[in-house]
């Protein structure tokens, strides 16, 4: 199950690292959406490199690396999703091909989409033990991604009975 975005620290690379993953993920990688129980948003590269994989993983300070075995060799697949993927596509878009620009700024549109309709969902769905506790609810959102002030707008609008609302760090 894909977990629901959240908020992103992403700090832009050095330019050489920058120019390193433009090239790296304009010939190997994949941006997408995956469809399921709740849309994810995705950039991937896979290859039999593992150093490659790694410097991937160390030069965007994000994403996490698993290993798929075959009869002869292993693959290693870098994913990075949601909240860090959409920073990560808006950091690459300027300096990506038409074809992924294009593609990227897409997938950007139908993630801001996306966010702007989280907040009435999670209200509707949250939990007793966050209602009761204001350091739940914080550890809830940020674990599923939703960003905590539009969560405290839309709580406050929809008049829900929260003491305390949580302010992000």
């Amino acid at each position: 199950m894909s977990k629901k975005p959240q908020p992103s620290t992403l700090e832009q690379p050095a330019p050489i690292d920058l120019a390193w993953l433009v090239g790296l993920l304009e010939g190997e990688g994949y941006f997408c959406i995956l469809r399921g129980r709740s849309e994810t948003l995705l950039i991937g590269c896979g290859m039999t490199d593992r150093d490659v994989i790694e410097r991937l993983q160390r030069v965007s300070k994000t994403g996490h690396v698993s290993v798929e075995k075959t009869a002869t060799k292993s693959v290693y697949r870098w994913k990075c999703s949601n909240a860090d993927a959409y920073a990560l596509m808006k950091m690459l878009r300027p300096h990506m091909g038409q074809r992924r620009s294009k593609m990227i700024t897409m997938l950007i549109k139908k993630y801001e989409r996306k966010l702007q309709q989280l907040p009435r969902y999670v209200v509707r769905h949250l939990p007793t033990e966050c209602v009761e506790e204001p350091y739940e609810l914080k550890a809830w959102c940020r674990e599923r991604g939703v960003p905590l002030n539009a969560l405290n707008e839309t709580l406050y609008r929809e008049r829900q009975p929260i003491d305390g609302y949580v302010r992000e760090q």
